[in-house]
């Protein structure tokens, strides 16, 4: 059986307005195609409850239903002598990005609140679990079993309702001593490469750009190098936002290690690219919570979008990985925004 856990309430953070710049359109002027500049409106980020103490392992958890590692088979029974198991594979992190920015977070703040050293810790993460994230413990000197078994043994229980109750506080939580020094001996154990000072954070799959050829020359000539996260190592990736002045990214998951930007990282500004189909305001309130300047650019719409755009009654998620293209001239403008 579950002991009392203890339970807190997390307020939701307040994220200010900001600017995203869409491509030219005959929507603002009917004869001459200008970018559409639009004003997110300030608003809270995440916000909740946290629940958490010691308890014995008891059932499989399993991942959310809607992520990609939809279900857990059952192998056999995993018995650990540690006492200190997080078993992650409820809201089991789908891609290192997750793992940096709601799980290792939440890992850090819990046994730290619980009087538990890092390396007495011992997390579980699904069979399936990307590389990435095998490496981003290794990183941090945290101990990961991947396993689909049943676990026996002494653990540590959490929840947190909703999940999103994460993004409220998690800033706060991996400045903490623990989480600090953790990062610290991962870097030192791990020093990078070079590292361009601006950075372009391409894809090559899924949410690519169509024009990629034309928005690289343009950000060539402001000296931006473009980079593909998955050509890097995790400890690169990791550097990557401690080293960069700037950075323009595609949304996805090489946006994870921003969390972790230290307080003496130059890194002032990101300037996030993301198509129509999947508009969101992730890394805009991380930014905020770190005091990084943020400007969305968003794609082109296609006409595809547009009904479904109005229609309020399903989410709009149909398009969320579609490859897109990326307006020059709301780009140029955005980079002037930010002074890049």
């Amino acid at each position: 059986m579950t002991g009392a856990l203890t339970t807190v309430t997390i307020p939701p953070c307040p994220i200010p307005a900001a600017t995203v710049v869409g491509a030219r359109t005959y929507l603002v002027d009917r004869i001459v195609p200008e970018c559409e500049i639009l004003t997110l409106p300030a608003r809270g980020h995440g916000g909740g409850t946290l629940s958490y103490g010691r308890a014995p392992l008891e059932s499989l958890p399993q991942p959310a239903p809607s992520g990609r590692l939809k279900r857990l088979k059952p192998r056999g029974t995993l018995a650990l002598s540690d006492t200190a198991v997080f078993d992650l594979r409820r809201n089991a992190p789908e891609n290192w990005a997750h793992f940096l920015t709601n799980h290792l977070p939440l890992v850090f703040h819990v046994s730290a609140e619980l009087g538990l050293e890092p390396e007495a810790l011992h997390l579980v993460t699904p069979a399936a679990t990307p590389r990435y994230i095998l490496d981003a413990a290794e990183f941090f000197g945290l101990r990961l079993t991947a396993s689909d078994a049943q676990l026996a043994g002494a653990g540590v229980a959490y929840n947190m309702d909703p999940w999103t109750t994460v993004r409220a506080t998690r800033a706060d939580w991996v400045a903490a001593p623990a989480a600090r020094a953790a990062f610290a001996r991962g870097r030192a154990a791990q020093p990078s490469g070079p590292l361009p000072r601006r950075a372009y954070l391409s894809r090559k799959s899924a949410r690519a750009l169509e024009n990629e050829d034309e928005i690289c020359a343009l950000l060539a000539q402001r000296g931006f190098e473009r980079v593909f996260a998955e050509t890097l190592s995790a400890a690169d990736q990791i550097a990557l936002f401690q080293e960069a002045e700037a950075i323009v990214a595609i949304h996805g998951a090489a946006l994870g290690p921003l969390l972790w930007r230290q307080p003496e990282s130059p890194l002032a500004q990101l300037v996030e690219l993301m198509p129509c189909g999947h508009m969101t305001d992730y890394y805009r309130g991380m930014c905020a919570q770190l005091g990084v300047g943020w400007i969305g650019v968003r794609g082109r719409l296609k006409p595809e979008y547009v009904t479904p755009a109005y229609d309020f009654n399903a989410p709009f998620k149909a398009f969320s990985q579609d490859d897109f293209e990326v307006d020059p001239a709301s780009l140029t403008h955005a980079l002037d925004l930010a002074g890049l």
